[in-house]
């Protein structure tokens, strides 16, 4: 007998809907025994504890996020299926048909409001969307919210009606059309196994508070899309529940109207699939319009694969930022050298560097982190995320030193390609046409976009840096820090103690890289001058100094803003 013939005898085929019916009984059972662990109180901090520091909390969390994305995925193909044989109308009685049609509604709010159950930002923002769909209803559209989904901000009602009530509503409706719960043996234990599996190697989606780009679950996505175009939620509350009267009447209505509304709906998931796949693929932060070929082209990933480990760790000092776990916190306790608004007991590390906050291992934890936060490329996820400084990120990737508009405009007013001296430029889109080129040879060198790819205080020649150029200082303890990593060897597991300073502590010497050529704005401002000397003609008189790029400046009289002590920032 062959192999593929024996796994046959012990694997027996099933239909969809006791399939589905395995998945939800083991969705059940997981979600009784995540009731344990989970802290309706206070559940974002409860969750972000379960999955950085508990491996069997964690992977029951994802056995019961995997066994409900099985079952809706399933259900919906057994409606679609029974719907396509016609076998609708061997149900009899209205009141049956009923409540399998009502038993869609407890599905998706089943569905919806465990993920809104998590308390993450995308949870919070799908809260308040299904918050005003409800309530939007007149007359009994606030009863039904506070009924279903209560106050924004306390999940007590949503927890509830989610682990009991609609629950239990849902398994009578399934015990009515399956007759009993009795699942194959079977088809029980491959679809645990298959769900184990699963839970093993991808994690159930847990996200920041503040992450650039919230969305909902994948079948909440195209709903969303739809209100961007729609604004007013009672037009998309009185659609649904017009569809769901449409699926009541199928099997009431003669054939021919049968058929018409079933192709609607053909026609209806058609274009439910294209606004999801518009809402999930092409809408960036803040849901805006964006292209895969956009340079911040960004979305949130469709899997997290992370492989369980059940590696023994020290949780006992696992470390509370604003409300949430953070395993870096834990690795990095005790770190100094931040201004007071960057203590990483305040805001973590995760909120400058990235990475994956929720573990404890060093190698899953540094995976997508970024070593130097705070270049323009990175600026929107680090320094400029939605709890920080986005506004001033914002303004920053367009201000003069990041985007060099006037030269690159007057440049090419001078060559003859543009007769609008006002026109915005960017250096990121100048070409090679000859003003372009003329910017590159002369120009390109000196912007904040440049990427700042070592660790240190910027060297003389080395610009751009984004935030970092202007707000990352090294004081003789962050030297002598970086000195020791450097000559540490790849066994040595000791973690640095002292950070360089992230604050507004801008000296003159910040501009002198890019500012101390052309018009040697940041050089005459303190009283250099430029000279033709060579740098031995200047060696040991006071009143010269040679820059690293070996030209000699004389000293004479400053700027009398300089006098009086005024720094180049405070006018810039």
């Amino acid at each position: 007998m062959k192999i593929p013939e024996k796994i046959s005898r012990y694997i027996p085929f099933d239909t969809y809907g006791w399939i589905a019916t395995a998945s939800i009984i083991l969705c059940a059972v997981s979600g009784a025994l995540l009731a344990v662990p989970y802290d309706v109180a206070s559940p974002y901090l409860s969750l972000t504890k379960l999955v950085t520091a508990n491996p069997a909390a964690s992977l029951l969390r994802n056995i019961h996020y995997w066994s409900a994305q099985l079952f809706l995925i399933l259900t919906i193909i057994h409606i679609f299926d029974h719907l396509w044989k016609g076998s609708e109308v061997n149900i009899k009685k209205k009141s049956a048909w009923f409540r399998l049609t009502l038993s869609i509604v407890f599905t998706v709010y089943v569905m919806l409001s465990g993920f809104i159950l998590k308390a993450d930002g995308d949870s919070l923002q799908a809260h308040r969307i299904l918050s005003s769909l409800v309530s939007s209803l007149p007359w009994i559209g606030s009863v039904l919210q506070q009924t279903l989904i209560g106050s924004e901000g306390n999940f007590q009602v949503l927890y509830i009606q989610h682990a009991a009530t609609a629950t239990v509503i849902l398994f009578v409706i399934i015990m009515e059309h399956a007759r009993n719960l009795k699942v194959n043996l079977g088809t029980l234990l491959v679809t645990t196994g298959i769900i184990t599996f699963l839970s093993f190697l991808f994690r159930a989606p847990i996200n920041g508070l503040n992450d650039a780009v919230m969305k909902g679950p994948w079948y909440f996505v195209g709903l969303q899309e739809t209100l961007h175009w729609v604004s007013n939620p009672l037009l998309i509350t009185i659609g649904l529940i017009i569809l769901l009267v449409l699926i009541y009447l199928i099997p009431w209505v003669k054939p021919v109207y049968s058929k018409i509304i079933k192709r609607f709906f053909v026609v209806m998931i058609i274009l439910y699939a294209l606004l999801t796949i518009t809402g999930f693929f092409f809408r960036g932060p803040m849901w805006q319009w964006q292209w895969p070929w956009d340079a911040n082209y960004k979305i949130q990933p469709l899997l997290n694969f992370e492989k369980i480990s059940f590696s023994t760790a020290d949780t006992a000092q696992l470390s509370i930022i604003q409300g949430h776990a953070e395993g870096c916190v834990s690795c990095h306790k005790g770190m100094s050298g931040f201004s007071d608004a960057h203590k990483p007991g305040y805001i973590g590390c995760f909120s400058c560097h990235g990475g994956d906050p929720l573990t404890l291992e060093k190698t899953k934890a540094h995976r997508t982190m970024f070593p130097v936060p705070g270049n323009l490329s990175n600026a929107s996820e680090t320094c400029g995320n939605v709890g920080c400084h986005p506004g001033i990120v914002n303004r920053v990737d367009v201000s003069l030193m990041a985007s060099l508009s006037g030269i690159i405009s007057v440049d090419n007013w001078v060559f003859g390609e543009t007769d609008d001296l006002n026109l915005a430029s960017h250096i990121n889109d100048i070409g090679y046409t000859a003003s372009g080129q003329h910017v590159r040879n002369l120009c390109a060198g000196c912007h904040l976009g440049n990427e700042k790819i070592k660790t240190g205080p910027a060297e003389w020649l080395e610009r751009g840096g984004g935030c970092l150029a202007c707000h990352l200082t090294y004081d003789e303890k962050a030297l002598s820090t970086l000195v020791q990593m450097k000559r540490r060897q790849k066994s040595d597991t000791a973690l640095p103690m002292f950070h360089p300073a992230l604050d507004l502590n801008i000296t003159n010497d910040k501009c002198k890289s890019c500012h101390s050529r052309s018009g040697r704005i940041s050089m005459n401002y303190e009283g250099w001058h430029e000279t033709e000397l060579k740098p031995e003609n200047a060696k040991g008189k006071d009143n010269y100094q040679v820059l690293p790029d070996k030209r000699v400046f004389v000293k004479m009289t400053d700027d009398i803003h300089h006098q009086k002590g005024r720094l180049c920032f405070v006018c810039c």
